[in-house]
């Protein structure tokens, strides 16, 4: 598997940039409303924080400590279980657009023999970096939609 680009990942901080402004964009009284599914624009977010999280793990795992098991990841559990109704969205935002930066930042600098490290993952065994990185990196992407779609109902 090849390495990471550059550009990907600066494509994917830029992601992280312009979904946080769309939901700071969103009226605090619509933050709730049901944009998909059964999720709100706030969960939304939150479940991009609780995402970069857990990539945060996965790829410090995989670089600090090659071939380990990570955890599975309930992304609805999460929505759901969590109380982020009670989080300041600008907190949730900004500790996005944090964790985003440093993970990016850590991908920039990795030696090309980094991305050969793997992790145990208990649903689809080893995953090479770049799978990982790239199950991740890209994920706000699919969720952009959802958000513009949000951000013109409240207008």
């Amino acid at each position: 598997m090849a390495q990471v680009t550059l550009e990907e990942i600066d494509t994917w901080n830029g992601d992280a940039q312009e979904m946080t402004d769309l939901i700071l964009g969103i009226p605090a009284d619509c933050l709730d409303d049901v944009v998909v599914g059964e999720w709100s624009a706030r969960q939304v977010m939150t479940h991009m924080l609780d995402s970069e999280l857990v990539f945060s793990a996965r790829l410090r795992t995989a670089i600090a400590e090659p071939g380990n098991p990570v955890s599975a990841f309930d992304p609805d559990a999460m929505a759901t279980r969590i109380p982020y109704q009670s989080v300041s969205i600008e907190h949730v935002g900004q500790a996005f657009l944090a964790l985003r930066a440093g993970n990016t930042e850590i991908l920039r600098a990795l030696p090309a023999a980094a991305w050969e490290q793997t992790i145990d993952h208990p649903e689809h065994g080893l995953q090479m970096l770049p799978d990982v990185v790239r199950v991740f990196g890209p994920h706000i992407s699919s969720h952009m939609a959802e958000l513009r779609a949000a951000q013109t109902r409240s207008r």
